[in-house]
């Protein structure tokens, strides 16, 4: 399948069928986008000029305000060179906490957060609700994150403590450590809407989060954990996204969760966006995990 990657304009690219399979490999042989960048710079053009554009087209207005969450180079640059935007970031300057900071800008019209949410620390609907309280009325979020279907209830998980979903050529699985040591695997689990196992709702993976640490030791990692009210904790079932440290995953969502959190956030209008466009190479191979945009209206 032939496209136009709408982020930098190249034409004559390619989607394989191993794009099919993880549509967040880089597709564009020359700026290396992949379908979620691709996304974002298309529903950022058709909110703020209601119709498919070319990056590079966007006309300049330095009366839109705008702000990332560590956006990509390729996405931030062009950004910055037409709207009065700024790309921030949690460790580095421009500097961005978005559990607790304020937009440099004042109120925005758009804040980008592009797999950014499941990295924070709990409560996350902490950050949910600064995001909001940073954006104008009709102001919006692009938002991608990891998220699954919440399930029919019959098959809920307990409460789980030190947890992974691992995945095998077949089937996913649940692996669990009761803080009494005994390991548990929950067998055809059902993360995408049919039958089995379901996490029933957002599962965090260090739910009392305070003072912690990662610590490697022969090679393995872990975090350790003092908890609010003094008690220590150790987990080893980690998922990292890409890398250590920033990238720790802290929770996988739930759609029906996630959409909760947003809501009590003031968001009133969100949307899980799975429309396609192949001419700039936006597929949605998968049932889950849609990017979402939610707005604050009027």
């Amino acid at each position: 399948m032939r496209f136009v990657c709408n982020v930098c304009g190249h034409a004559g690219n390619e989607l394989l069928p191993i794009h099919f399979e993880n549509p967040e490999l880089s597709s564009c042989t020359a700026c290396g986008s992949n379908v979620r960048f691709r996304w974002l710079a298309d529903r950022l053009g058709r909110e703020l000029f209601g119709r498919h554009l070319l990056l590079p087209d966007f006309p300049v207005d330095r009366s839109i305000r705008g702000l990332g969450l560590t956006d990509p180079t390729s996405l931030a640059k062009p950004l910055a060179e037409r709207f009065k935007y700024i790309n921030t970031f949690l460790d580095i300057r421009p500097k961005l906490d978005i559990r607790t900071g304020k937009s440099p800008l004042g109120q925005l019209d758009f804040l980008i957060a592009s797999e950014v949410f499941e990295h924070v620390e709990p409560p996350v609907a902490n950050a949910i609700r600064n995001a909001a309280s940073m954006l104008r009325p009709r102001g919006f979020l692009l938002m991608t994150t990891p998220w699954i279907w919440d399930g029919d209830g019959q098959q809920v998980l307990p409460e789980l403590h030190d947890w992974k979903l691992d995945y095998t050529d077949t089937d996913c699985i649940v692996l669990n450590r009761n803080r009494d040591g005994h390991v548990e695997r929950f067998c055809d689990f059902s993360p995408f809407g049919s039958e089995g196992w379901s996490f029933g709702r957002t599962r965090e993976h260090f739910p009392e989060l305070y003072q912690w640490r990662l610590v490697e030791a022969a090679g393995a990692w872990r975090v350790e954990n003092v908890r609010r009210d003094g008690a220590a904790e150790i987990f080893h079932n980690l998922c990292f996204h890409g890398g250590r440290g920033l990238a720790l995953e802290m929770r996988i969502f739930t759609k029906a969760s996630l959409e909760h959190d947003l809501r009590a956030a003031g968001f009133t209008s969100i949307e899980f966006d799975n429309q396609e466009y192949a001419d700039f190479g936006i597929i949605f191979p998968h049932q889950w995990s849609y990017p979402i945009v939610a707005r604050k209206v009027e």
